[in-house]
């Protein structure tokens, strides 16, 4: 078999950043647009009034998520390509949990379809209570929230690992994999942690700011690795260029 056949070309890390800086960009988005507004504190008004005034704007979420799901998709395919050399059981391992995390992820987005349906679905749910069709909305969102946790989980696993394989081999600076490296441990941390924290305590409110503070570095890295990777390519000894 040609050796060279495994090692990973110029396009594949461009076709990586392409992707990689399109699904960071999309979830930018789709967080600040949509996400920030569906998160439920006390009165479930204000998201009610948002979906009814703004149906446009949620569907248009809807779709913003199914397209960030699939760019993610083509970027975990590229990063398998890119890193499958460097070890081929880490980077399937990495692979198989960053597949998990998307098949929930879309699985997850039926809950803006059934949310849009509470709130606007005319004579299907006619025969319930405002306040009934409220407190169902309150428990999807809240129940949407949750799953959440577990793509988190899952995406922190997987990008933990395809960041020590970026370390390992040597295609981009060092200093951008652990960066990588050390904000997806602490995201899986964080996140492990808040599921063995009961909710309401300091303790929760304080491993909560952690795992966003380093979700945002997390950002900040696919970001810069995603630019790394279509301006100046992967390092040239890493795919066996001379």
């Amino acid at each position: 078999m040609n050796q060279n056949s495994h090692i990973p070309s110029r396009r594949t890390a461009t076709f990586t950043g392409v992707f990689l800086l399109l699904f960071t960009i999309l979830s930018a988005l789709h967080f600040t647009l949509i996400e920030l507004k569906l998160i439920v504190v006390d009165d479930i008004e204000p998201i009610v009034a948002f979906i009814q005034q703004q149906e446009l704007l949620f569907r248009f979420g809807i779709v913003l998520d199914l397209t960030l799901f699939t760019c993610g998709i083509a970027a975990v395919l590229a990063l398998y390509a890119l890193l499958r050399t460097q070890h081929e059981h880490f980077a399937r391992f990495a692979l198989i949990c960053m597949v998990i995390q998307a098949t929930l992820s879309i699985a997850i987005e039926l809950s803006s379809l059934l949310a849009l349906l509470l709130v606007s679905g005319g004579n299907t749910v006619a025969a319930f209570e405002p306040k009934q069709l409220h407190a169902l909305l309150g428990l999807v969102l809240q129940t949407r929230a949750a799953a959440y946790t577990v793509v988190i989980l899952f995406f922190s696993i997987g990008m933990s690992v395809f960041s020590f394989l970026l370390l390992k081999s040597k295609l981009v600076p060092s200093l951008i994999a652990v960066t990588g490296l050390l904000s997806f441990v602490v995201m899986l941390v964080a996140t492990l942690a808040g599921l063995l924290t009961p909710a309401n305590t300091p303790l929760a409110a304080n491993i909560v700011l952690a795992g966003q503070s380093f979700a945002t570095l997390a950002m900040v890295f696919q970001l810069v690795l995603g630019g790394w990777l279509i301006g100046k390519g992967a390092g040239r000894r890493a795919l066996g260029m001379a």
